[in-house]
């Protein structure tokens, strides 16, 4: 995937976010990053869900997670967050995931 500058991290840079001082936001870290979330895209895609819901769903997967507390400032981002519940991921699925982001540093 090509970066863009219309995109809203970008956006969020040009106003002096903190993320513009994150390492994983930087440079090449970036770009590998944005492919990542290509990778997950696909996924999400065959299962007709966002990215965010699978994400979430696959956090869920993780033995040292105990509870997810994603933010929200508004009821309907709340409501958006409970989709994750209906994403269910095969074992090759949260595999594949993982090895997306096996090698992130």
């Amino acid at each position: 995937m090509k970066h863009t500058f219309d995109d809203p991290l970008t956006a969020l840079c040009r106003k002096g976010a903190i993320i513009l001082y994150m390492p994983h936001f930087q440079g090449e870290a970036f770009v590998q990053n944005l492919e990542r979330v290509e990778q997950v895209r696909r996924i999400a895609e065959a299962k007709q869900a966002e990215v965010a819901h699978v994400v979430l769903a696959w956090y869920l997967t993780r033995d040292s997670i105990d509870a997810l507390i994603p933010g929200a400032k508004r009821a309907e981002q709340v409501l958006s967050n409970l989709k994750t519940l209906d994403v269910r991921l095969t074992e090759e699925e949260v595999q594949e995931i993982d090895r997306i982001f096996a090698d992130r540093k």
